[in-house]
């Protein structure tokens, strides 16, 4: 199937409509990609009208999520809100000084290219709980899925993690860096309401979409267990956000004893 086509199944495409494709939602939350809840949640903020939905196709760049609008496809989180600040006029950096805006493109680069990597280790190569997350149809689809991580999904891991440098090192250097990674943001936060400040801005969407996922969806790892026992200011701040921004978080995670990946094919998020 056609992205375009894909993009048809999803419902009527209207003027105007937002589609969100990503990987579906779990039993604890509506997005299983911090990618993907970054994304939703700087929608949210925007009050940007959008409409998720669950797929397993890549675009061309292999990555995402990606969006539909107007029959336009476009890729990567952050070059789909940099679109989308063009196309709706929405800038939530606005407040910002050009020296904040560094600091906030900063500790996105810490995030989303180190501290990642170190949650995508967590999460596949250490723990096989996220597993428990997703409703399977039944054994078979369980076992096949089991299959593929064990055959594509590690190795490739391993050697993407190995190529950007993070993979080169032992596990305990691993989870240093996570832990150090964290600590600088919960520092930086402090008791401030948003992570810039009084006022939220991008950077607080990129945050709280993997910070929120640790919390939320990574109980076992030890990322969760330093968050929720080191930093207690990180916990709050989450629920803060989402308290103001996913109201709606436990309706749209998956029913417990869900077995049918037909709520996943509704909508992701």
């Amino acid at each position: 199937m056609s992205r375009k086509m894909e993009a048809q199944s999803s419902g009527n495409v209207v003027k105007d409509e937002i589609t969100v494709f990503g990987f579906g939602k779990s039993f604890l939350g509506p997005c299983l990609s911090p990618f993907n809840l970054k994304l939703q949640t700087y929608l949210r903020m925007t009050d940007i009208k959008y409409k998720p939905w669950f797929t397993t196709k890549m675009p061309s760049k292999g990555k995402i999520p990606y969006i539909e609008h107007n029959g336009k496809i476009v890729e990567d989180s952050s070059f789909i809100i940099q679109y989308l600040n063009s196309e709706y006029k929405k800038d939530l950096n606005a407040h910002l000084t050009p020296a904040e805006k560094a600091i906030a493109l900063s500790f996105q680069r810490l995030v989303e290219d180190n501290l990642y990597w170190t949650l995508a280790y967590q999460r596949w190569l250490m723990d096989d709980s996220i597993l428990d997350l997703i409703p399977f149809p039944n054994r078979f689809a369980t076992k096949l899925f089991s299959w593929y991580t064990s055959l594509k999904l590690r190795p490739d891991l391993r050697k993407n993690m190995r190529g950007q440098g993070i993979g080169r090192h032992s596990e305990e250097e691993i989870l240093k860096i996570a832990k150090l990674d964290l600590g600088a943001i919960a520092d930086f936060l402090g008791e401030k309401e948003f992570f810039m400040g009084s006022q939220p801005s991008e950077v607080d969407a990129v945050i709280f979409g993997f910070v929120g996922l640790i919390i939320f969806t990574g109980s076992n790892s030890v990322s969760a267990k330093d968050v929720t026992e080191n930093h207690p200011n990180l916990v709050a701040y989450v629920e803060r956000m989402k308290q103001m921004y996913w109201p709606d978080w436990d309706k749209l995670c998956i029913p417990e004893g869900t077995t049918s990946w037909d709520e996943m094919q509704q909508q992701c998020g």
